[in-house]
């Protein structure tokens, strides 16, 4: 395959590029080049140039290095050029052949080249606009969404030291009228101490009825009564459920 190839060894906010005519003909050695507007105008020229020199378009070559790699292939990939992203793997067993294991950018950058001419991947298959948002979109959901199952887990923990036996009174102790309740009186003896009145007002918010609530009162109050916190931790724990409230209110409220 004697196609022109930009091939790039991506990093954090600092790549090597290189830029063969062939397999057997560079006509830029690796060089270094920055994350910016004029760091990636000078690889456009260099794509240019490569175009003049041999009447073919060239390909763009780079691993797959998740974040650092994704805006730089949509950046080439908007200007029209063909953007192959190489399993890292790839690249790795070149290495592993190699009589010497060396680890620089420079020399990466050229392998990620030869593996291109060697082994002629595909290039990858663009999707269209809302296609590529969506896929950002679901994958931003299952991060949060997991990173909100981790901290009620953690919600529950602390809950175990301040409060024992809360749990019982609530199929889900994070809804919304279950955490307002907390974040008043999260230790037993602060809800013994409260006002029932005032307890019944933040409970009326679940909409079930007094008579319902009165009921949940006093299922409340009978678990205090029994509850064993640990005593020495009230204190910091209560300033650390305080954080997590902060981060379970404004997703259960959305």
């Amino acid at each position: 395959m004697n196609l022109p190839v930009l091939s790039i060894d991506v990093a954090k906010g600092k790549s090597v590029a290189a830029a063969f005519l062939s397999y057997h003909e560079c006509m830029y050695k690796p060089f270094p080049f920055s994350h910016s507007n004029d760091g990636l105008h000078q690889l456009l020229a260099i794509l240019e140039q490569l175009k003049e020199a041999t009447g073919h378009d060239p390909h763009v070559v780079l691993e797959a290095t998740g974040n650092y790699s994704k805006p730089i292939a949509s950046f080439f990939s908007s200007y029209g050029y063909s953007v192959i992203v190489l399993n890292p793997l790839l690249t790795h067993q070149l290495k592993q052949k190699a009589v010497r294991k060396v680890k620089t950018d420079p020399i990466d950058a050229i392998r990620i080249a030869q593996v291109f001419y060697l082994q002629s991947p595909q290039p990858q298959i663009e999707l269209s606009d809302p296609v590529q948002q969506l896929r950002v979109i679901c994958r931003q959901y299952q991060h949060w969404t997991g990173l909100y199952g981790e901290t009620q887990l953690h919600f529950r923990a602390v809950l175990d030291l301040l409060f024992p036996g809360y749990d019982k009174a609530f199929h889900k102790v994070c809804n919304r009228t279950s955490l307002e309740l907390l974040s008043r009186y999260p230790t037993p003896k602060e809800l013994l101490d409260a006002d029932h009145e005032e307890i019944i007002s933040v409970l009326l918010s679940n909409r079930r009825g007094r008579v319902w609530n009165e009921s949940k009162l006093e299922e409340l109050l009978n678990i205090a009564n029994n509850s064993l916190p640990d005593l020495h931790a009230i204190r910091p724990r209560k300033l650390f459920s305080g954080t997590i409230f902060n981060c379970l209110r404004p997703i259960r409220t959305v």
